[in-house]
């Protein structure tokens, strides 16, 4: 009995005996910050006030971040922003035209103005802030904002939703491909609308970081309506554009290309690119915001196929949100753990783990290109 109570304790990595010594200067912190001792202390300090307010503010918005994201999608789904973006008005003409009670505007206006969605003049009336001008010029963000409908609905119950799984979550029915199933036409277009509009900025950031006129041809698998491809063909003119995506997706991008102008030099392949051959004879493969969308093992399949396509000397591009130390990819990893649990597909790796899921499926070199927003988009280079 002695001996087996030792073995369960030697295999354990939690006892302390396995803690680096990182590790424990963290539990030491921990028990530290958790005493009042420690706070009258801290604010004490020349500059330990400053510090303990800034970390009280920061478990606060913590706290009421639902409350601030949907007071955003309020004022966007009422007209509110629209409204402004045109005019700056007063709190009883906003309530005029959206026909909504003056005082029930009030608390709404006041949260917004803090959030720095919007901001009030000097004359009493508001106009859009910083964060409500981007929402409004910016048409992914917009999109974004509106799809999260989905996503708040599930999370109304979000420990049921911990509980059972993304199975009956709304989010994974509307990405219906990640169900396994056929894609019907329809479904299709409902999930290609969001992931087109949701991709012009993280296209913007991929063609800031890459030189792309180094390629002749690029294939975009899982390439959605053609987005990436049509600003990629427009900044780089001799590139002939190549897409792959399930067939009721690949038929809207080949409608896509013809209203762009691009069916003289762009192609486009229906077929599943987990089961069926990768096009070969391209000399660039990308992967835009793809293998988050999947788990390892899926992943793995993904890029051993991709790898067999490629010929000596093709690259192969991975660009998606990735988990990092800043505090922009801390914030986009918080996001994306949640929102693709809901979804039922992958989750947010770092750059790291990245790399060696494309070593471990045969690529030989990899290297990071650091894009201008990493929140938004990180990029991987691999070689055959």
């Amino acid at each position: 009995m002695a001996e087996d109570l030792a073995i369960t304790k030697s295999a354990d990595p939690a006892t302390p005996d396995r803690l680096s010594l990182r590790d424990r200067v963290r539990l030491l912190r921990q028990r530290a910050v958790g005493t009042p001792a420690f706070h009258r202390w801290l604010r004490r300090l020349p500059f330990g006030r400053q510090y303990a307010n800034s970390r009280a503010a920061d478990l606060l918005s913590v706290m009421s971040g639902f409350v601030q994201s949907q007071v955003l999608f309020t004022l966007l789904d009422t007209g509110v922003l629209e409204l402004l973006e045109k005019q700056p008005l007063s709190r009883s003409d906003l309530g005029i035209r959206l026909s909504i009670p003056s005082d029930n505007l009030r608390p709404w206006l006041q949260s917004a103005v803090a959030l720095e969605i919007l901001q009030e003049l000097d004359n009493g009336t508001f106009t859009l802030g910083d964060h409500g001008i981007m929402v409004v010029r910016d048409p992914g963000i917009e999109a974004m904002i509106r799809h999260h409908a989905v996503l708040y609905r599930d999370l109304v119950a979000a420990s049921d939703l911990l509980k059972s799984g993304h199975h009956a979550a709304r989010l994974h029915r509307f990405w219906s491909y990640t169900q396994g199933t056929d894609v019907s036409p329809e479904e299709a277009g409902a999930y290609s609308r969001v992931m087109s509009e949701s991709q012009i900025m993280l296209t913007r950031e991929i063609l800031g970081a890459v030189r792309f006129d180094r390629f002749r041809s690029v294939l975009d698998i899982g390439g959605g309506t053609g987005t990436f491809l049509t600003a990629l063909g427009k900044q780089v003119p001799a590139t002939t554009l190549h897409l792959l995506d399930l067939p009721a997706v690949a038929e809207q991008a080949r409608a896509a290309f013809n209203k762009e102008g691009l069916t003289a030099r762009a192609s486009v392949h229906g077929a599943d690119f987990f089961q069926d051959p990768i096009p070969a004879g391209h000399d660039c493969y990308c992967l835009t915001r793809v293998l988050f969308d999947h788990d390892d093992a899926a992943v793995m399949k993904l890029l051993k196929n991709v790898h067999r396509a490629m010929a000596p000397g093709a690259k192969l591009l991975i660009a998606e949100p990735m988990a990092g130390p800043s505090k922009g990819e801390r914030v986009s990893s918080a996001y994306f753990a949640i929102y693709l649990y809901a979804m039922g597909g992958g989750r947010c790796r770092t750059p790291q783990e990245i790399r060696a899921l494309a070593e471990t499926s045969g690529f030989s070199r990899t290297r990071v290109i650091r894009c201008g927003t990493p929140m938004l988009a990180t990029v991987i280079e691999a070689a055959v």
